[in-house]
Formats: C-alpha cells, structure tokens, sequence
C-alpha cells in the first residue's frame, strides 16, 4: 500500500472498532503512525482494535469527552467512520440514523473547534447518490438525490461539513465508500459483524455455515434481473484514507468517490464465491427492499488523477479474503 509521507501524525480513529476501522487502524500502525481509537462499541468490538493502538471508550456524541481526547492526545487528524449503516433498518428507525449520523457529526465538529483540530476525513457514502436512472458511472459532480434515510443521513453530514468549512479553519475530505467488502492482509481484521447487512460476509457465512440465502430484488432491469453495484476491497479503501490524511497537508478539501467502477450483479457475485469457495450456495430470490436502488456504479478518474489512487484488489480477492476470515470465526 501507498505510504504516509514526512512526519508522524496523531490520529484519531472515531469507529476504530468496527470493520473498515480495524483494517485502517492496522494498515496506520504499520505506517508508524500513532493512532487512537475511540468508540462506543455499540457495534464494534475491542478485540478488533489493534494493540499498539491506544483505546478510549467514548460515545461520538458526548462532545466534552471527545474534545479533552483530542487536546490530550494532540490529535492532528480525525477520520470519522462511526455510523448506523444499514439501509433497511434505516427505513425502519429514521430517527435513530438521524440522531446517530447527524447529531454524532455536530457534536464532533464542535469538539474538533474546541480542541484547534483542523483535519477531518468523513466516512460518507454512495447512498448520497440515490436511485439516479443512468447505466454510466456516477462521478461527485452529479446532484445528489439520497432514496433512503441512511442516505439522507450523509447527504445531510456532507452538506453540515462544507457549509461548517466556510467560517471554520478545517480542512475536509469527504469520501463516498461504495460496497465495501474482504479483509486485512493480515486476515486479523475484517466483518467480525456476525449479523452485518454486507453482502460478500453474508454470502461467505450462508456457505459457511450452509444455510439459505435471500436475494432481495430479482425483477430489476439488469441482465440477470439482479440489483447491480459497484464492490470495493476494504484494503483499497484504507489506502484511500492514507492517502487522503497526506493529501489534507496541502490544505485542500475534496469529495472523492472510493469505488472500482466495475458493474457486478449479486448473481455475479454468488457464482464467483461458490468458484472461489468450491462449495454450492442455497438460495431464493425475494421482493425488492425499499430505498434500494437498481444500479449505483462509482466513477473513480477523480481520485485515480488527484491522490494517485486505484482499486487493488478484485472480486475474486475480496470474496477469499473475507472467506478466510469468516472461517476463523466460526
């Protein structure tokens, strides 16, 4: 993976305990930069922090905590990846993923005031897209049109972070993770979610664990009448935020979506895992779940030109990474 350049940083991981911030957390402390990890677990867990990360157990939205955090540890960037992500139940519980995404990025912000930290990358999502009726890649000029609550959630925390920049001294990076999947190189770090909504881990442990797996959607207009996305590898994605934590030294702020840009189906991808895994997958085919868009496919040459970034990783490799993982899980 790319490397971060010059000084060390301290780095405060919000979320640190769950899926992308225990990959990242590694992948940080390999590149000797002193990182602290601050959670609620509420759906992260401590073994999944790494050790010579320090752990502070804190709620994002207890804004007096996290401001002496950030003094005493004179943190010099924050990378906020703590959110309720789970578009279904986000249909079911708005007020919950309002309160949690909205209201934990407000109390941050003033925390980040509070203690004189100017740095910030932003977990935000493709789900800000919403269900944009094009087959080409989205690129971040578009106009965004979230379908879902979850989306509105980071269509909201985006909007509050540009408009906080104009009379606030921060620099921000504002990342639009697509489908997120695989594990550390390490194969320490992954989904350790067993009730994760994601769909590679929920396939991976359907084989795993042989049980029925439902597909949720099969009258799209697509080729095998399956929902089509765009699956990036968790290891691609942490090199993205490395990346960004240099690329905000030049005091540049920027929306980039981290994505492969490469059309795969969810029937797609249960034959790659049963090729990969050489074992059959039971599954039926079910109504479609509200506020799940057709296509959301991610155009990635803004990103690929402006940080040196590009996907590692293929399908195939998420799919085993994430198969090895689970099976030390089980």
């Amino acid at each position: 993976m790319n490397k971060i350049n010059k000084k060390t940083n301290n780095i405060l991981v919000i979320g640190g305990a769950g899926y992308i911030g225990s990959v990242l957390v590694e992948d940080l402390i390999n590149n000797k930069q002193k990182v602290v990890v601050y959670d609620d677990l509420s759906t992260g867990f401590k073994s999944q922090v790494h050790p010579k990360a320090k752990f502070i157990k804190g709620c994002m939205k207890d804004t007096k905590k996290l401001s002496l955090v950030i003094k005493q540890n004179k943190i010099t960037h924050i990378v906020l990846l703590a959110a309720k992500i789970k578009v279904g139940e986000s249909t079911q519980k708005p007020l919950e993923y309002y309160d949690t995404n909205v209201n934990g990025l407000i109390s941050v912000l003033e925390a980040m005031k509070n203690a004189k930290c100017h740095n910030l990358v932003f977990a935000s999502s493709a789900a800000t897209y919403g269900d944009i009726k094009s087959n080409k890649p989205l690129s971040e000029n578009l106009v965004t049109k979230p379908c879902n609550p979850y989306g509105w959630t980071k269509y909201i925390d985006e909007q509050i972070i540009k408009d906080y920049s104009k009379t606030n001294k921060i620099n921000y990076l504002l990342l639009r993770f697509f489908n997120v999947s695989g594990a550390s190189s390490s194969k320490k770090y992954g989904i350790y979610d067993k009730n994760t909504s994601l769909l590679i881990a929920k396939i991976n442990d359907a084989i795993i664990n042989n049980k029925q797996f439902k597909i949720f959607g099969g009258k799209y207009k697509t080729k095998d009448k399956t929902a089509l996305r765009d699956y990036i590898d968790v290891r691609d994605v942490s090199n993205a935020i490395v990346l960004g934590i240099d690329y905000l030294k030049k005091n540049k702020s920027d929306v980039f979506n981290i994505c492969s840009s490469v059309k795969i189906s969810v029937l797609d991808v249960i034959k790659t895992a049963q090729k990969v895994t050489n074992k059959k997958l039971n599954y039926t085919i079910t109504d479609n779940r509200p506020g799940d868009p057709e296509i959301l496919i991610g155009d990635n040459k803004k990103i690929k030109a402006k940080l040196n970034w590009k996907p590692k990783y293929d399908l195939k490799e998420m799919i085993l990474s994430d198969y090895q993982f689970r099976l030390k899980l089980n």
